[in-house]
């Protein structure tokens, strides 16, 4: 009797494993055995959709990508890509329909620091829904690790130390520091301050917020000449660094300046000219016009799925991580869970795909990136130092 039940008991425990994986798969929002669904919030349109819509276009050329090529596992990807318009109560808003009609598996590449931060509540306490690789990012975020939430982006305050001893291993003895104003963007900025002295003995610096946006220009640059810096750290969107630019050059005045990863787009040359020559900067990402095989890649990617739009570093920022949210789907063995994708992303251990500087994970490491990349403006364009620089090292 034995021998004619085992096989039957064995078949039984076979069909109960294989129902219970699939009821599990099926019970993770935005899983089926033919598609994952995952969501974008960006600033399409508002003041930021300087950011909002290259991150949504280097998003959607590698998910057309990877579906032309026969998805994930099988599965095809549904990117559903909402504007919040760098609204709060828009952002909320959008975020709910994505994860209650949408059944979104995850938010990615969301930007807006305001916009994510009102979000999280809701995201990794309510629904338990991921977010990957926010536009943005503050240092609490992050410290300690919060289950769900993970980044790629240097942090603000990480960028500012590095600019700070940057400048000072460069010689420069008196900076001033131009941020956008309010709280958040002046916390940040702050740490320039230690970073800068403990490099430079003797060496001062001064913080001037700027209000967001600023239509003119002059009074801003008076007040810098003024003060007689020997070099400018500038913590602006690309458009305001641009028109400060202008301005600076309008007044005569030349300043070394060395500028955080926001300022590092095509629209900074484009909108500064000849004023932006010379301008010193960390980036998250190698240039978009490199030739190595992942940025060949990325640039016939957008051509082909995104006509009309043009290279550039944020719009590589947004495929990159989107690149690397998908080959941590891909790696999962097993049921696609919330839980197996976290999994699979802990096992990132100094990754270079090639876009990045080094990118890990761990589970007491959720904030993949501590590395920029040196760039400056030489002749009109991005020039990449291949200088990589660890927040980690500043003092």
């Amino acid at each position: 009797m034995k021998t004619i039940f085992r096989p039957v008991l064995l078949s039984a425990a076979a069909s109960l494993l294989s129902f219970a994986h699939l009821v599990q798969a099926q019970e993770t929002p935005g899983v089926t055995a033919q598609s994952l669904t995952i969501g974008q919030m960006n600033s399409t349109t508002g003041p930021l959709a300087i950011y909002g819509v290259p991150l949504r276009d280097g998003a959607d050329a590698y998910v057309k990508m990877v579906n032309a090529k026969g998805g994930v596992n099988g599965r095809q990807i549904k990117l559903v890509a909402e504007d919040n318009a760098f609204s709060t109560p828009q952002a909320i808003a959008v975020t709910r329909k994505m994860v209650s009609s949408d059944k979104i598996f995850a938010l990615i590449n969301s930007n807006g620091n305001a916009q994510v931060a009102a979000t999280l509540p809701y995201l990794l306490e309510q629904q338990k829904t991921p977010i990957f690789g926010p536009y943005g990012g503050l240092t609490e975020w992050f410290s300690p690790p919060r289950k769900g939430l993970f980044g790629m982006q240097v942090l603000y305050e990480d960028m500012a130390k590095v600019l700070g001893q940057w400048a000072a291993k460069e010689g420069r003895k008196k900076v001033i520091v131009v941020h956008i104003e309010g709280a958040t963007f002046a916390k940040a900025a702050a740490a320039a301050e230690p970073a800068f002295k403990n490099a430079s003995a003797g060496a001062s610096i001064e913080m001037l917020g700027v209000k967001l946006p600023t239509q003119d220009y002059t009074p801003i640059a008076l007040q810098i000449m003024q003060k007689k810096p020997d070099a400018i750290i500038a913590m602006q969107t690309e458009a305001e660094f641009a028109a400060l630019a202008r301005e600076l050059a309008n007044q005569g005045v030349k300043l070394p300046v060395y500028a955080w990863a926001p300022i590092v787009t095509q629209k900074t040359i484009e909108r500064g000219g000849p004023a932006v020559n010379g301008v010193k900067a960390i980036s998250w990402t190698r240039s978009p016009f490199g030739d190595s095989p992942a940025i060949k890649e990325y640039r016939a990617a957008l051509e082909k799925y995104v006509p009309g739009a043009q290279p550039d570093f944020v719009s590589l920022f947004s495929y990159g991580q989107t690149k690397l949210f998908l080959q941590a789907v891909s790696q999962v063995q097993g049921p696609l869970t919330h839980d197996s994708f976290y999994n699979a992303l802990y096992k990132f251990r100094n990754h270079d795909g090639g876009i990045f500087p080094p990118v890990t994970f761990s589970p007491d490491r959720h904030l993949g990136l501590t590395s920029v990349l040196q760039m400056e403006i030489k002749n009109g364009a991005w020039v990449d130092s291949n200088i990589v620089m660890d927040a980690a090292d500043v003092k």
